[in-house]
């Protein structure tokens, strides 16, 4: 089924609502979190279909999921970040007038980069044991 047919199912809508109130509140208690994903909020709607076929559209089974999710993007995003910016800026046209803006996505290759750190993170915390 597409992504498309499954948007204006019941459990995905109301798992989205959830989620966008439930991804903001992280955003703001994790600790050491510096990324508030304002426009990556519109990307769950289009996430959330693909996880629905697979956990049949049991609500609690897709927040829980998400949740997963986003602990580790959040845990990632912050020192990715530091990468995104720079490549963002080079193509910015606002001459720097936003200096403090760190830039960060869940689309713009966010999913490769964050997996690539955690991976070299854990390797290099289990590094030893191995």
């Amino acid at each position: 089924m597409d992504v498309a047919l499954m948007v204006g199912d019941p459990s995905v809508m109301a798992t989205g609502l959830i989620l966008i109130s439930i991804t903001l509140l992280l955003a703001v208690v994790l600790p050491g979190n510096r990324v508030l994903p304002m426009v990556d909020l519109s990307s769950i709607i289009f996430i959330l279909p693909m996880m629905a076929a697979y956990l049949k559209k049991d609500l609690l089974r897709m927040v829980y999921c998400w949740n997963d999710y986003d602990g580790v993007d959040f845990c990632t995003s912050g020192p990715t970040s530091l990468r995104f910016t720079p490549a963002a800026a080079h193509y910015d046209r606002s001459n720097g007038t936003r200096r403090n803006v760190r830039n960060y996505s869940y689309e713009f290759g966010g999913d490769e980069v964050r997996w690539a750190w955690l991976a070299i993170k854990l390797s290099q915390l289990l590094g030893p044991f191995f």
